[in-house]
């Protein structure tokens, strides 16, 4: 789990060029973004997946059983590790540029770990893309999916085939080419850590955005083309966390996967432990422990402090 000393917890650095009037904000190139993408190539073995054109080791650890749900359909809960956990981005004004280095992805199991669901986003993470899209599926796996149109239904265009319908301006289906409906209708705010203001990471958001509403929608059901509910989870009260997830609801193959979370370091919410159903009345539990408090090193454009009631750090 990422941690640092708090004279250091917002991360922003910049660089002052005088006599620039305008800058160009920069974005990422898409290889180095973490998330499997169809379009690259992948060197499988074992839980590694090298992916040939960026080196990220995409690491894959299955976390409890593998469960059929339905007709051709299983669902298993996996721990996806990248090592593109860096976010870049730059802020402009009238005479200056200032880059921002954050950490990506969740506090759920720390820095360059996603365990996470899935959601849909209409917030200010799709001006990272050129031109902006209606919104983004980020998948479990962390990928970032973009999808366009004019109206709903809308299209992925990155090679996945994923249409997404808005039901409402919080309710949107991700329908995949095996016929598979995902629901997204849980509202919630992008992880937060307490005190909310002393940290800026495990964001996607670029600096100019970062305190905009994420507009950020959780997994709710999985559905196949039969209208079958498959998958049901349940959050913490407003929180992005689940506390719990029913496969097969309504059915006599109703069974519950359960999470419990905890604080690390007195500012983030982690995970400690999942509960997944076994065999008859059995159960298996997953637990995760953490390193204690500890600096995390931060790179070169990551030295940032306070200076003038702002995050910015200018040199010439």
């Amino acid at each position: 789990m990422a941690h640092r000393d708090r004279s250091r917890s917002r991360t922003v650095v910049g660089t002052l060029f005088l006599g620039l009037a305008t800058c160009v904000r920069g974005g990422q190139p898409a290889e180095t973004l973490p998330g499997f993408k169809p379009n690259n190539v992948m060197e499988g073995r074992g839980i590694d997946n090298v992916n040939l054109f960026s080196g990220d080791p995409g690491v894959v650890v299955p976390v409890g059983p593998e469960y059929p749900l339905g007709p051709g359909f299983s669902w298993q809960l996996k721990a996806y590790y990248s090592v593109k956990f860096w976010k870049f981005d730059r802020s402009c004004g009238v005479e200056m540029a200032i880059r921002h280095a954050y950490v990506r992805g969740y506090p759920t199991l720390g820095v360059g770990w996603t365990l996470e669901l899935g959601y849909v986003s209409t917030g200010p993470d799709r001006f990272d893309f050129d031109p902006p899209p209606a919104g983004i599926y980020v998948s479990p796996d962390g990928g970032r999916h973009p999808f366009y149109g004019a109206a709903s239904p809308y299209q992925t265009e990155d090679g996945t085939n994923l249409r997404v319908t808005r039901v409402t301006s919080q309710h949107y289906e991700v329908e995949f080419p095996d016929g598979i409906r995902q629901v997204f209708s849980h509202p919630y705010e992008r992880p937060r850590p307490t005190p909310s203001t002393s940290s800026y990471d495990f964001s996607d958001v670029d600096w100019d955005s970062r305190n905009l509403p994420s507009s950020r929608f959780g997994l709710t059901s999985i559905e196949n083309s039969f209208d079958a509910t498959l998958l049901q989870v349940i959050y913490l009260f407003g929180s992005w966390r689940p506390s719990s997830i029913t496969l097969n609801p309504g059915t006599p193959q109703q069974r519950s996967i359960t999470y419990a979370w905890t604080t690390w370091g007195g500012q983030w919410d982690v995970l400690s432990s999942i509960q997944f159903p076994s065999f008859g009345t059995r159960s298996l539990t997953a637990t995760f422990a953490f390193r204690s408090p500890l600096p995390f090193l931060r790179n070169v454009y990551d030295n940032s402090t306070e200076v003038g009631g702002g995050d910015r750090v200018f040199s010439d």
